[in-house]
């Protein structure tokens, strides 16, 4: 059986990576903040049935954490580039499952639908195309 690795962010205080294999779980803690995080590579799984899934998680618990943390708008910028360039995403501002993943985290982060709305747009610009995919992920909420 193949090993997975998931990234889930704690609130405010850094990244937990969970190792789960066909044998049982183990945790482990890292104390990195989430601007050290975003410039660091992460390992993702190869199978690419669940890349997309993969990554629309990985943004969705990016984006909670940023928002959980209170951290800089141009951090968040750099660290969505970077997990979007390592699943070979070459413009995120403009790529479906990137912004519905923002939409996810945002509703994750607990944000009411004003609040997230008021996000979307001063990240992407008030006439983008994508705001309607964070809309549609802040609704899934998934």
């Amino acid at each position: 059986m193949r090993t997975r690795f998931a990234v889930v962010p704690l609130v405010g205080v850094g990244l937990s990576l969970v190792l789960a294999g066909s044998t049982g779980c183990s945790l482990s803690y890292s104390s990195k903040s989430i601007s050290d995080t975003a410039s660091s590579p992460f390992e993702w799984s190869s199978d690419s049935s669940g890349d997309t899934v993969a990554y629309h998680q990985d943004v969705r618990d990016y984006t909670y954490a940023y928002v959980r943390s209170g951290g800089d708008r141009s951090a968040f910028q750099r660290g969505i580039g970077n997990l979007a360039e390592q699943r070979g995403v070459s413009n995120w501002e403009e790529d479906e499952s990137t912004c519905a993943g923002i939409g996810a985290g945002l509703r994750k982060a607990a944000l009411d639908e004003g609040q997230a709305r008021e996000f979307a747009r001063d990240l992407l610009g008030d006439g983008s195309d994508r705001l309607r995919d964070v809309q549609r992920g802040y609704e899934a909420g998934l």
